[in-house]
């Protein structure tokens, strides 16, 4: 609430403004999933597959367009596993083609955030200059041994859709 009260031209303002809307982006979805992660949102039958499909949809929808430069500052973590839930739900739904390219995108993502200088420049429409720094998600946080670890051991996954090429190549893109 405190960037309301800041004069127009106040120093560091804009800053100011663009990290507290990247700490409310982050809340939401901390709120968002919490609360349906204790509802069974994920992997439980309280919401349909297809309810939640929209749901993860929808909220990369609004992030995709909030970073439109596809620098997630914050929010890389939450994208990066976004994507990892459409695959799954895809998945539960027999939909592998999408699911799979769902899993490439999550791949894709982490290592563009493994590759990325520790302290890069966004450029997307709304956050324009804001610098975001790799350690504020953890100094030793590495995205592709996160999301390597996701896909073989704890995405409910069958092994023969693990043992499929498509699979085995998004996978060794990782390495």
């Amino acid at each position: 609430m405190f960037c309301f009260y800041y004069p127009e031209n106040y120093p560091n303002g804009d800053e100011i403004i663009m990290n507290t809307l990247e700490e409310q982006f982050l809340l939401l979805n901390t709120v968002y999933s919490h609360y349906f992660h204790y509802n069974g949102f994920f992997y439980d039958r309280n919401f349909s597959d297809e309810w939640v499909l929209s749901a993860f949809k929808t909220e990369l929808d609004f992030l995709n367009f909030v970073y439109d430069d596809g620098h997630y500052g914050k929010m890389w973590r939450t994208v990066i596993y976004n994507y990892g839930h459409l695959g799954v739900r895809y998945f539960k739904l027999g939909d592998n083609v999408n699911a799979l390219e769902s899993f490439r995108k999550m791949c894709d993502l982490a290592i563009k955030f493994d590759n990325m200088d520790r302290i890069t420049t966004m450029h997307s429409v709304m956050f324009e200059g804001n610098k975001f720094d790799k350690h504020t998600m953890g100094t030793t946080y590495v995205a592709k041994m996160q999301i390597k670890e996701l896909l073989t051991e704890k995405y409910p996954l069958s092994e023969d859709f693990k043992e499929s090429d498509e699979f085995k190549e998004i996978l060794s893109s990782l390495e």
